[in-house]
């Protein structure tokens, strides 16, 4: 997966409401885990764990002390807010 920080062409190009933060899933391997989960290019990860997320660093530092185990993201996509389960314990 490759995360992408949310500026103004972004958000132009992607439709993102001006409040939005978060990091971009610019890129997603089909044959992920995540990708299996429901997540899309285009979709923006607000949290990590009930963990805020406003940037792609944000993402990185939560999802390493994960150790690679199981992931509650709350993500923006299509409109609206929705919780993915990304993994297992």
């Amino acid at each position: 997966m490759t995360l992408s920080e949310i500026d103004e062409v972004v958000r132009r190009e992607h439709g993102l409401p001006a409040t939005l933060k978060g990091a971009l899933v610019a890129e997603i391997d089909e044959d992920s885990v995540a990708f299996e989960s429901g997540l899309r290019a285009g979709d923006v990860i607000q949290e990590i764990n009930h963990q805020g997320v406003t940037r792609t660093e944000d993402a990185a530092v939560v999802m390493q002390r994960t150790g690679g185990k199981r992931l509650v993201l709350r993500i923006w996509s299509q409109g609206s807010s929705r919780y993915l389960v990304v993994g297992k314990d």
